[in-house]
């Protein structure tokens, strides 16, 4: 999953997209990033209904967000789960 790329600390976002996509272009790449960062605000506030956000180092707004959706969601496919409880698309 591109966000526990990001998460675990991928050189770029083109890198981590691409570990996992890798025939999408640069565009849609910045494209699924710029949704992501502008639904992080809802998602963390869903989130925070479920559970208080887990300890991080980052301060970086993003890398909480994807931590606290790990803790939420411990499965391979947190976005899926995500997407399941709360009945509503993820970006």
């Amino acid at each position: 999953m591109f966000l526990s790329n990001i998460a675990n600390g991928a050189r770029s976002r083109l890198s981590a997209f691409k570990a996992v996509l890798p025939t999408n272009s640069g565009k849609t790449i910045h494209r699924l990033w710029k949704r992501f960062a502008m639904q992080q605000p809802i998602i963390r506030t869903d989130l925070l209904r479920l559970l208080k956000p887990p300890e991080t180092k980052s301060e970086n707004p993003i890398i909480q967000t994807i931590t606290h959706l790990a803790a939420a969601f411990p499965s391979a496919d947190p976005v899926a789960d995500f997407q399941h409880h709360f009945q509503r698309s993820f970006l």
